[in-house]
């Protein structure tokens, strides 16, 4: 094999390997917005997840360990739940990968956010997301006259440009 193939080879592979995570992240934000057109997330401003539930009573009320996954729970875990960008590409990443702990639904932070997403959505592009949902870009002053027709246009950019969100 001569140097220019392994070089092909290589970045063909680092190409394919970015390519399948731009499809895990329109897969992500196509379920985010079903589930905020369909009313199971409220798009909400200033909070990345908040829900009336403490998980540890929840686990409690379930029967199930508080480290157990948060997946076979979703409905009743995001019902009348409030989410941001970044909230509702968590919530959805639980219904569709199973990686979450009740546990971790307790006490959720940008910093556990960005780091259960991470095999999907580089920092850089969670923080951008949010700051355009926040008001912080100048992206949310764009005429939209709820949380949730901003956080759905933001959703559909990702979804336009292929996993990547362009403001």
């Amino acid at each position: 094999m001569t140097e220019l193939t392994k070089k092909v080879t290589r970045e063909q592979r680092i190409k394919r390997i970015e390519d399948s995570k731009a499809e895990k992240r329109v897969v992500i934000v196509k379920d985010a917005l079903k589930q905020l057109e369909e009313g199971k997330y409220t798009a909400q401003r200033g909070s990345y997840f908040f829900t009336d539930l403490d998980m540890y009573d929840f686990a409690r009320d379930y029967g199930v360990k508080i480290d157990d996954s948060a997946q076979p729970f979703m409905d009743e875990i995001q019902e009348g739940c409030e989410v941001c960008v970044m909230g509702s590409l968590l919530l959805s990443h639980i219904r569709l990968n199973n990686k979450v702990s009740i546990k971790q639904l307790h006490n959720v932070s940008s910093d556990g956010i960005i780091h259960d997403l991470r095999n999907s959505f580089t920092k850089t592009q969670l923080k951008l997301m949010e700051a355009a949902f926040e008001g912080y870009s100048g992206f949310s002053e764009a005429g939209y006259n709820t949380d949730k027709e901003c956080l759905i246009a933001i959703l559909k950019n990702v979804i336009k440009n292929k996993g990547t969100f362009k403001p």
